[in-house]
């Protein structure tokens, strides 16, 4: 049975485990800098979570950055003779655990698209793939730290439908009936939920194009940032008038819901760019 420790200080990491970690580092490809320091360096919000076999080697870690209140997961790497076992899968659940302590509503990382046993295992913990950069050569992926709300994002995409006549979203109840979610999490659970219900209403209100980037990261900002929530409700009022019916709490719940939601379709978008040669999706 493997087990992990959470490294946020230097003090934290036996000389062994330095050791562990600087041959982890150098015998990633995908590393970018090969200089261990620059992921310990705990005093700038890095954070490593490490795996460890019975004898108390480190055999794999996941390294996370804290860039301007958003998780990035800047690198995941496992020992070569442990992959395939179980490693990576507890180091990603782990991640999520320090998300969901921390107050993160979601993470992301990026993978390199020839990296198929990376991208394989995001996919099948459920990493939604966003977009790309570079002509796909890495791909953005973001997982929500609350299950449900991911759920809900996926139940949004799969069940609201485009309106041709006024471009606006309508939810198609037959389709959301027959719709299979998971074992835990059941259709009813999710029509029943107050994120859910506002969500709706907000969809109502709003036209497919409405939603992009910046609409998200306002509704963000508005409750939980007292600097800048004013700002934010102004700036959806000029840009969304019609939202402004809605309270400064229902849109910050809307905002992780609507966000998966987002993000699940993009990766439709992404569906159509990338080639039959390649087994992302």
């Amino acid at each position: 049975m493997y087990r992990t420790k959470i490294l946020t200080n230097v003090e934290y990491m036996s000389e062994e485990d330095r050791r562990c970690f600087r041959n982890l580092l150098e015998d990633c490809e995908y590393a970018y800098i090969f200089d261990e320091n620059e992921y310990i360096d705990f005093s700038d919000g890095k954070v490593v979570i490490g795996a460890y076999d019975n004898f108390g080697n480190m055999i794999g870690f996941a390294s996370l950055e804290d860039e301007c209140d958003q998780l990035y997961i800047s690198l995941v790497f496992v020992d070569a003779a442990y992959r395939k076992k179980g490693v990576g899968s507890l180091l990603l659940d782990k991640v999520q655990q320090y998300a969901t302590k921390n107050g993160y509503g979601n993470y992301y990382l990026v993978v390199d698209a020839k990296n198929l046993d990376a991208r394989n295992l995001y996919l099948k913990k459920n990493f939604i793939c966003t977009k790309s950069n570079d002509n796909c050569v890495s791909y953005f992926m973001y997982k929500y730290s609350n299950d449900f709300i991911q759920s809900l994002g996926y139940f949004l995409k799969e069940t609201f439908e485009i309106d041709n006549a006024d471009n606006s979203l309508k939810l198609n109840i037959e389709k959301a009936k027959l719709l299979k979610i998971g074992d835990e999490i059941q259709v009813n659970d999710i029509l029943s939920s107050h994120e859910f219900l506002i969500c709706q209403k907000i969809l109502s209100k709003i036209k497919f194009d409405d939603l992009n980037e910046n609409v998200l990261s306002y509704f963000k900002f508005v409750g939980t940032n007292r600097d800048y929530e004013n700002y934010c409700k102004n700036k959806l009022k000029d840009i969304l008038p019609q939202l402004n019916q809605f309270s400064h709490e229902e849109l910050n719940l809307a905002f992780l819901p609507l966000s998966a939601f987002y993000h699940y379709l993009n990766e439709e978008k992404m569906k159509s760019l990338v080639t039959n040669n390649d087994r992302f999706i």
